[in-house]
């Protein structure tokens, strides 16, 4: 998902849209087409069976991507098929055991399960918070079981039956349809019922999922990337005087940057490189840095642009970084990071560009908001700390942080300057949270970082 993820947008679009599911679909047409003679002899069909079992096996345990261009579901997409091809001629053992009659029941309720799981899983876990433990979580397995087993006897089967007239069908499904709209109408005009929470919690819950992302009508071509425009009128980036480059930790910054160029009558333009580092000479991946190379070309391309500003999203941990040709890069301290930095400005500096670094901020690592805004509203207890020990912040980013300050060809901006106090880093501030998610600074916020990003970039 990793790989569809860079070149469609986000994770977002490339779990939900069809084209990354395609190759997925594509597995099953393939085999409902394939000549016979493709399938295994029997005497090695149980070893390709075995084989389709071990990936789908691997494929549950360890659901990450290999490499960056696997997709995550590929070992159990792949297993599926060979357990599937292998079962062409006769059963192997393996594909014996899955004849079992409760793992064929299983299979036929699978479809229920699926629609059941996800709504009653969210539902445990939003009402429970942190408090999921393995014995709730066990119970929501059974309550799943049952509404599938009970939706598969009496909806399911009644509806695929031939029996089952036509008509009754359509007005069923009719009937079910303006159930559902009438329900959705009514969530969107009494705005989801928000006196069902208390005055702290609503304060908290208003954070959720605030922070921006260039719609899509705002997207603008930029040779081999794309771009967002910002106080861009002509929606030309030729036009642009400034450019802020990064990935979503830059994005998220754009409606106070938008709102500074407005003001001062400079054209802006944001060139995003989701889930990647804008650096090239190291980055999380060669192919994150491929996409730097590429939007860094692009950018050095536009013929007004003077001013280049950096965002990016500094980790709390040493994030592992690999050079361009793959070699894992030590990023203790951010030394690695520090050094691709330093690389990056070299190139923009020697292209005639003013380099604004957006320093890093505290954190928290887990979905601030959601979290408070339950735990206040079903009285829970707070179970995380709503701030980071300043020691802590430091231990991360001082070396970085003094590294840049003390340069003299990059304007630094200390973001974290917003959210530290004394001896602590904020996540919640003022009955508000500072975070849309896990990492993603609120929109209501943004005017907390406006002062300094103001004195970063001077009018002419």
């Amino acid at each position: 998902m990793d790989f569809f993820a860079i070149y469609i947008g986000g994770d977002t679009p490339a779990f939900f849209l069809l084209p990354t599911r395609a190759w997925e679909l594509g597995a099953g047409a393939i085999l409902a087409v394939l000549p016979p003679h493709f399938a295994p002899r029997p005497q090695t069909a149980n070893g390709v069976a075995l084989i389709g079992l071990l990936l789908i096996v691997v494929g549950i345990l360890y659901p990450y991507p290999f490499t960056p261009s696997t997709p995550v579901a590929a070992p159990v997409v792949i297993g599926t098929a060979l357990l599937v091809l292998a079962g062409r001629h006769e059963l192997p053992v393996v594909n014996r055991a899955l004849s079992w009659r409760p793992v064929v029941l299983v299979g036929l309720i699978s479809y229920s399960l699926y629609l059941w799981h996800w709504p009653v899983f969210v539902l445990f876990r939003y009402y429970f918070v942190s408090n999921t433990t393995p014995f709730i979580m066990g119970a929501a397995v059974v309550i799943v079981t049952v509404c599938a087993t009970a939706s598969w006897r009496f909806v399911e089967r009644p509806f695929r039956s031939r029996r089952m007239p036509i008509k009754t069908v359509l007005l069923s499904a009719g009937a079910g349809t303006v159930s559902l709209a009438a329900v959705a109408a009514l969530m969107i005009a009494v705005q989801g019922f928000p006196d069902r929470f208390n005055q702290k919690a609503a304060a908290i819950d208003t954070s959720i999922g605030t922070h921006y992302r260039c719609p899509v009508s705002e997207y603008i071509s930029l040779g081999l990337a794309r771009a967002c425009s910002m106080n861009l009128p002509s929606r030309n980036p030729a036009d642009a005087d400034v450019v802020l480059l990064g990935n979503s930790h830059a994005q998220m910054y754009a409606p106070v940057w938008t709102s500074i160029f407005a003001e001062r009558g400079v054209n802006g333009v944001l060139v995003p490189v989701n889930s990647c580092l804008p650096t090239i000479s190291a980055n999380i991946s060669r192919e994150c840095s491929d996409f730097a190379q590429k939007n860094l070309t692009s950018v050095l391309a536009l013929p007004h642009v003077r001013t280049v500003i950096l965002g990016l999203a500094w980790s709390l941990d040493a994030d592992p970084m690999v050079d361009r040709s793959g070699r894992v890069l030590d990023n203790h301290d951010n030394q690695a990071l520090i050094a691709a930095l330093d690389d990056l400005d070299d190139r923009l500096h020697r292209a005639g560009k003013q380099v604004i670094l957006i320093g890093p901020i505290a954190m928290p690592g887990w979905d601030v908001p959601s979290t408070i805004s339950r735990e206040l509203a079903f009285g829970w207890p707070e179970q995380r700390p709503v701030f980071l020990p300043r020691v802590e912040f430091d231990q991360c980013f001082d070396t970085a942080i003094q590294h840049f300050t003390s340069q003299k060809d990059i304007v630094f901006v200390p973001a974290y300057k917003a959210q530290c106090r004394d001896d602590r880093c904020y996540y919640v501030m003022d009955g508000h949270s500072l975070y849309a998610d896990d990492n993603h600074i609120a929109a209501a916020e943004l005017w907390r970082f406006r002062a300094m990003f103001e004195a970063a970039y001077p009018e002419n």
